[in-house]
C-alpha cells in the first residue's frame, strides 16, 4: 500500500523511515491523504497527530516558536 501512494506523489519519506509527510496540493490528494492517515490509523494502530500543535498545547513551545516552526513548514512544502 505505501509503495502505492509513493509512486503516485501522495507521500513523501523523510529519510528515516519513521515520518510520511503526506502531500495535499490538491482537493483528490488532500482526499487520498485523509484515506492513507484512515488507513494507518485504522490497519497498524497507530495515532497520526502535528507535534508541533501538541508540543504547543502542552506549553512546551510558545507561540513564536510556534509560528515559526509552521514558516518552516510551510517553505519545506512549496519547495517540494
Amino acid at each position: 500500500m505505501l509503495q502505492n501512494y509513493f509512486s503516485q506523489g501522495i507521500i513523501l519519506a523523510d529519510g528515516s523511515g519513521t515520518r510520511l509527510y503526506p502531500i495535499t496540493g490538491t482537493e483528490d490528494s488532500l482526499l487520498l491523504a485523509a484515506d492513507f492517515v484512515r488507513a494507518i490509523e485504522q490497519r497498524q494502530g497507530y495515532k497520526i497527530a502535528c507535534v508541533e500543535e501538541v508540543a504547543f498545547r502542552m506549553g512546551f513551545i510558545g507561540g513564536n516558536q510556534l509560528e515559526t516552526l509552521a514558516v518552516c513548514l510551510i517553505t519545506i512544502m512549496a519547495n517540494t
